[in-house]
């Protein structure tokens, strides 16, 4: 009987499909999929700047190189780095996340504008009938309340 070896040719990691650099609002789901090849099978490791990432509350480091944040939050914006390693060698690729507050609406108001005054529903009545027998001119001018209807 003879021995026989079997070899294998050993290649060094290549990030085959990698993402691109991604925006998301606040409370978004983010998900990082990512495709590697070598031989032998590569490590992978996720670190944002010198510190390696591990699952927690709000994100989830697969064994496939997957990186999810479930929920994201301003203060994971940032460059993430992907390792790949084996015997043979190591490779980086690098990818941006800049997580935002949702847009709020504005108005433009003028700096004359006066406030606006909000009436409770059940006290609208009281309101109308002080201001109309008090003769009160904004709120004539308002409700285009004339003299002549008083």
């Amino acid at each position: 009987m003879r021995n026989l070896s079997v070899g294998f040719i050993c290649i060094a990691p290549n990030i085959e499909e990698f993402p691109a650099n991604t925006a998301a609002i606040e409370g978004e789901e983010v998900i990082f999929r990512v495709v590697v090849s070598g031989v032998p099978t590569p490590t992978l490791t996720w670190k944002s700047g010198e510190k390696e990432l591990f699952s927690n509350y709000s994100m989830t480091v697969g064994n496939d190189g997957t990186l999810t944040f479930s929920n994201t939050e301003i203060d994971q914006s940032g460059v993430y780095v992907l390792e790949a390693r084996n015997s043979v060698g190591k490779m980086e690729r690098e990818v941006k996340l800049d997580v935002q507050k949702e847009c709020e609406e504005t108005m433009d108001v003028d700096s004359q504008t006066e406030s606006i005054r909000v009436i409770p529903v059940d006290q609208f009545g009281e309101y109308v009938a002080e201001n109309h027998s008090n003769n009160n001119i904004k709120y004539n001018v308002q409700y285009e309340v004339s003299s002549e209807q008083s």
